[in-house]
């Protein structure tokens, strides 16, 4: 648990957040070649694509996979513009699911394809836990960013003549994770929450408040 707190939640260890663009960049197009060359469904019937696949030739297959590979872990390992305690936690979460996801289905597959149709689902199965790491962090961004929830903490701060570094090294995290929660980025764990009431000695309810949507 500690190897993957810090793969996974030190921004250190993470690539910069350019490298999750140029990552999308190579994960689709190889995602394609993969449908289009090595799947039973024939779809993208379009003519460059035939054109690479002549040009490679019985190079396809690995190149198509070492792209998919290297794509799709930078995607995985590169920062988010508002990197943060919270967002490593949900980087955490998300591999976590993943890891069970991903051998639930080997378990399946191995009671329904034998031998040489089960080397088939090994294949695709090097690429499910990234594939679903992937979907997993990435739809829970989305749901925190449609999620609203108003604070004072700006008004508090600015009433204790607290910086946010300050704040931060009062309730133990970073000052990017205070200014994050501050500009309504995302929405305080409990814990965090209270935490923040102590320190401007009020009810939790009069630093965050709800909104019509909550």
């Amino acid at each position: 648990m500690d190897l993957l707190n810090c793969l996974f939640m030190k921004p250190k260890y993470l690539l910069p957040h350019l490298y999750k663009k140029i990552g999308w960049w190579i994960t689709i197009p190889a995602f394609i070649l993969g449908i289009r060359f090595f799947t039973p469904l024939n779809v993208f019937p379009f003519p460059p694509l035939d054109w690479i696949k002549n040009l490679l030739g019985d190079t396809i297959e690995e190149v198509t996979m070492f792209m998919l590979f290297i794509g799709m872990l930078m995607v995985s390992y590169s920062q988010e513009k508002d990197e943060d305690e919270y967002i490593g936690r949900l980087r955490l979460e998300s591999l976590q699911i993943a890891v069970i996801i991903n051998y639930v289905l080997l378990m399946i597959a191995a009671c329904i394809w034998h031998w040489l149709d089960f080397l088939s689902v090994m294949m695709y199965n090097m690429f499910t836990i990234l594939v679903i790491f992937i979907a997993r962090f990435h739809f829970l961004l989305y749901r925190q960013k449609n999620r609203c929830m108003k604070n004072m903490i700006k008004v508090e701060r600015a009433r204790m003549n607290l910086t946010q570094d300050e704040l931060a090294r009062l309730t133990g995290v970073s000052r990017q994770t205070i200014n994050t929660i501050e500009s309504n980025k995302y929405v305080p764990s409990t814990i965090l929450a209270l935490k923040i009431a102590k320190v401007f000695a009020k009810p939790v309810e009069e630093i965050f408040l709800l909104t019509d949507e909550d």
